[in-house]
């Protein structure tokens, strides 16, 4: 898949994407991936020509794809976690976050501001608050509207416990 380089630049597809793209390259496993490296039937016709037997090659797909997928999973963020459940392979949470990622509407770029501005830190941590409000300020950089970081100081002022600012 070959994304532009604004694309790049403006696309929280692409923030995840291009590292995954270099590494399933370069370690020869993209096509598992991106669906060109198709499963092999399960079974196939035994040495008797009549009755069928596990075809080891589908094993050994099946076991290198469970891997990949393995890898996929830990790569994501639980803010984007719960659209691959139930994804049985790499290329089915490929294709699950192509589809819901690839694209920045204006729809989601509003719920990004809308979720900075309302977001409060109640029990969590400093960190975990702070960590959460970066993850949306890099979703509106990647999307090509970045907010100021005054803008971005005031509203992570306002969404400290009362505790911190005094």
């Amino acid at each position: 898949m070959d994304l532009g380089s604004k694309s790049k630049r403006n696309n929280p597809w692409s923030m995840w994407i291009t590292p995954l793209d270099v590494s399933t390259k370069y370690q020869g496993v993209f096509g598992f991936v991106d669906g060109s490296n198709t499963c092999p039937p399960s079974h196939v016709l035994a040495g008797d020509g009549i009755s069928l037997q596990v075809n080891p090659l589908f094993l050994r797909w099946k076991q290198q794809d469970q891997l990949i997928l393995s890898v996929l999973l830990s790569s994501l963020s639980m803010e984007v976690l719960h659209l691959v459940v139930g994804c049985q392979s790499s290329y089915s949470v490929w294709r699950t976050l192509k589809r819901a990622l690839a694209s920045t509407s204006n729809s989601r770029i509003m719920q990004l501001h809308s979720s900075l501005q309302d977001l409060r830190q109640d029990d969590e941590s400093v960190t975990q608050f702070m960590q959460k409000a970066k993850a949306l300020f890099d979703e509106l950089v990647a999307a090509g509207r970045p907010i100021s970081l005054e803008d971005f100081n005031l509203y992570m002022f306002r969404g400290l416990r009362g505790e911190f600012k005094t």
